[in-house]
């Protein structure tokens, strides 16, 4: 797995892809708002919610040498540069709940 979950509010879907350039991005969708039951379909229209998160994600990453993390997404209009924690030999990325509104993009460099 590229990445182990520290903390995450639930609602959230994560996946992670690998760039052609080696860089790997992780994407996060909040569905938190969905209110689906088992074997339902989607509507057409539907009218969504993206209800702020109640936590931050805390990821530990696996990925080997990561040095920082750009944010990209719909909800803020230009790119954001974080941090990344140390945990041993292996980061941790934090992504604030703020920065989560309805779609998200980490790229790791």
């Amino acid at each position: 797995m590229p990445f182990s979950v520290i903390e995450a509010p639930d609602g959230v879907l994560m996946n992670c892809y690998r760039l052609p350039d080696k860089s790997r991005v992780i994407t996060f969708l909040n569905v938190s708002g969905a209110r689906l039951k088992p074997n339902s379909r989607i509507p057409l229209r539907p009218k969504v919610r993206y209800p702020k998160l109640k936590g931050p994600i805390r990821l530990k990453l696996n990925l080997g040498p990561v040095k920082k993390a750009t944010l990209i997404s719909p909800d803020f209009p230009e790119r954001r540069t974080i941090g990344l924690e140390a945990d041993g030999r292996r980061r941790v990325l934090a992504i604030p709940p703020a920065d989560l509104g309805r779609f998200l993009i980490a790229r790791l460099t």
